[in-house]
């Protein structure tokens, strides 16, 4: 229980901080706070409550959750940097959710496309005797006769 709370306060904590970057350029008072200070706090909250459901009662959507994660703090970062951005993304929930959600299934897929290669690409981490029997074989052309 207490690595949950973990995972989702880090997942709560990295939101907030996307919520503040989100709101980094829009002026006035909300309660007499910053905009940036009261979104980065209901990013927090809310994302954060619901890490903890996910992960504690649908744990195999816990990666997904990571990735949405991930992709909402590169987002936010270029809407920091950018302020058309940031207005056009605040202004367009629809858009946003379908960025966030969007790239973190195109992250999924490039993590995914990655460890499926691992083995080709960290042959050097291999044991001995596994990269010994692989040396033996001959390059994919060579068995075809055009090597």
């Amino acid at each position: 229980m207490d690595r949950i709370w973990a995972r989702a306060t880090a997942i709560a904590l990295v939101s907030g901080l996307s919520g503040a970057f989100f709101y980094a350029h829009t002026p006035g008072l909300i309660a007499g706070y910053a905009p940036w200070l009261m979104a980065g706090l209901v990013y927090a909250i809310l994302i954060g409550l619901t890490a903890a459901t996910i992960f504690r009662f649908f744990p195999r959507f816990g990666p997904f959750l990571y990735h949405t994660t991930a992709t909402r703090m590169m987002l936010a970062c270029t809407a920091a940097a950018v302020p058309d951005v940031a207005q056009r993304l605040t202004t367009s929930p629809i858009l946003n959710a379908t960025l966030i959600v969007g790239g973190a299934f195109l992250l999924q897929a490039l993590l995914r496309s990655r460890s499926a290669h691992a083995g080709a690409v960290s042959l050097a981490y291999a044991p001995v005797s596994y990269r010994a029997a692989t040396a033996q074989t001959p390059p994919l052309g060579a068995a075809r006769g055009r090597g």
